[in-house]
């Protein structure tokens, strides 16, 4: 089933990052636009996973996107979409937890 994040799914996205809840796989529905922190993207789903849960993140399945410039046959660990702050937040959690390459960028993810 495909996972929808809102407004409402933010709350527990924040659940998620602070390691209370299981990262799924998340396809964002359309129009979802906005300030994402990343943690990482990985080849193999396993090694998603094990960051995901590591440093309390979403994995996304680019493959599933239809995001321009997506970068097929990835996982990204990551949040959002968000604003700004929130998302610069999220990244310096990411990298206090050991992903010492997060980053925030502004993105669409759709699929």
């Amino acid at each position: 089933m495909k996972k929808i994040i809102t407004g409402i799914a933010l709350a527990a996205m924040t659940a998620t990052l602070m390691n209370t809840a299981t990262p799924e796989p998340v396809q964002a529905s359309e129009g979802n636009c906005g300030f994402y922190a990343f943690a990482g993207a990985y080849q193999s789903r396993r090694n998603a996973d094990r960051q995901a849960r590591r440093v309390g993140g979403q994995v996304y399945d680019l493959d599933a996107s239809d995001s321009p410039n997506a970068g097929k046959g990835f996982w990204v660990v990551g949040i959002g979409p968000g604003p700004r702050g929130w998302a610069n937040q999220r990244r310096r959690e990411f990298r206090s937890r050991g992903a010492r390459g997060a980053y925030v960028a502004a993105r669409c993810i759709w699929g």
